[in-house]
């Protein structure tokens, strides 16, 4: 059975330490979750939560993805790391 995780809206310096936890308790991935920005409030119910709100606040943390990725991979060597959620519509292709 393979095993992995989604991680979101931790102190930046929370990521790595659990990406080696997790390579020591032989999960096969971690995915880090991406988001630019938190609006400070939604007009409309969050249709991806029964409650209507997105489950973080503007005071989440949001650190860049590939960083973090860059960072966990320069720290372990078996796990495999990527994005479970990348935003490309809020950057340039270009």
């Amino acid at each position: 059975m393979r095993l992995s995780f989604t991680v979101f809206g931790l102190p930046p310096e929370h990521y790595t330490p659990l990406a080696e936890r997790a390579q020591r308790l032989g999960f096969d991935a971690v995915w880090f979750a991406d988001h630019l920005i938190t609006p400070v409030s939604y007009q409309t119910p969050y249709p991806y939560n029964p409650s209507g709100q997105p489950g973080y606040t503007p005071e989440t943390p949001i650190s860049d993805v590939w960083a973090l990725i860059a960072h966990a991979a320069a720290r372990t060597t078996e796990i495999s790391l990527g994005t479970g959620v990348y935003v490309l519509t809020l950057r340039n292709p270009f």
